[in-house]
C-alpha cells in the first residue's frame, strides 16, 4: 500500500460522486497487496484521509461489525446519490423530463 504522502496514494475529495471511485480503488490496492481480510479495507480506506473525515468514518466504523460491504453501505446512505436506490430514482426523474 502506498505511504499517505506518495503521489500514488488514493485521495478522496469529498465530494459524494467520487466516493465509489474511492473505495473502488481501496478494494483494488488491498487485493494488489495481498490483503484478503475484508475488516482491514476499511482501516485502510480511513487510513488516507483528512483528519475531520477519518474521524467521521471510525465513528461509521465502530456503528458496524467492520466488514467491507457493511462499512461501505453505511458510507453509501451517508452520501446521498451513491446508493443504487438513488440512482434508479435520478434515471426514472430523467426519463420522465423527456
Amino acid at each position: 500500500m502506498p505511504s499517505r504522502s506518495s503521489d500514488k496514494a488514493p485521495k478522496f475529495s469529498g465530494k459524494t460522486a467520487d466516493l465509489v471511485h474511492y473505495l473502488e480503488e481501496i478494494h483494488h490496492l488491498c487485493k494488489k497487496a495481498g490483503c484478503t481480510d475484508e475488516y482491514e479495507w476499511p482501516k485502510w480506506a480511513i487510513w488516507y484521509l483528512d483528519n475531520d473525515t477519518a474521524n467521521l468514518w471510525m465513528q461509521l466504523m465502530e456503528e458496524t461489525t467492520g466488514r467491507w460491504d457493511e462499512f461501505v453501505e453505511v458510507l453509501a446512505n451517508m452520501y446521498p446519490g451513491t446508493g443504487e436506490r438513488e440512482k434508479r430514482y435520478i434515471k426514472a426523474d430523467l426519463v420522465d423530463l423527456i
